[in-house]
């Protein structure tokens, strides 16, 4: 009796830290992912193309697009960031400001022109996207006016 109960015990705390540990895997998954394409066909892929994070002039991670011209980079620390994306032939492209929120993978597809490589890049400010594709759930924003509302 003594040793099915130890048995069971031991099943709990191995269920239990592999319950954690899954827990505390999914949280830790902030980064940046998205695809780099030729602006003017949108389907041709840019393979091979340089994608550097810096924070600030400090640089902090970096990839190459794979062959379908997707990256990913991943354990960033939850902040601004600017995004540079350089390839042989295309325009380099500086995206400054970048949002990149704890526990959540940024999106970001990148579409670049074909052109000399240049000393300053092509910088474009970011901008939030209307539609958060990895937030499931919805919610609605009161005023100050609609709490009063209530109140009444």
């Amino acid at each position: 009796m003594r040793k099915k109960i130890e048995s069971k015990t031991r099943e709990s705390a191995y269920t239990i830290m592999l319950l954690l540990l899954s827990i505390f895997t999914a949280i830790g998954q902030t980064g940046l992912e998205g695809k780099v394409v030729e602006v003017s066909f949108r389907a041709d892929v840019i393979q091979y193309s340089t994608v550097a994070v810096y924070s600030g002039e400090e640089f902090i991670s970096g990839t190459e697009t794979d062959m379908n011209g997707k990256f990913y980079i991943c354990n960033l620390e939850p902040g601004f960031y600017s995004i540079r994306i350089s390839s042989i032939g295309f325009v380099s492209m500086e995206i400054m400001d970048v949002i990149v929120h704890q526990g959540r993978i940024t999106k970001m597809d990148f579409a670049m022109s074909i052109g000399l490589l240049s000393c300053s890049p092509t910088i474009i400010p970011y901008e939030i996207p209307l539609i958060d594709v990895f937030n499931t759930s919805s919610g609605k924003t009161f005023t100050s006016r609609d709490i009063r509302r209530m109140v009444r």
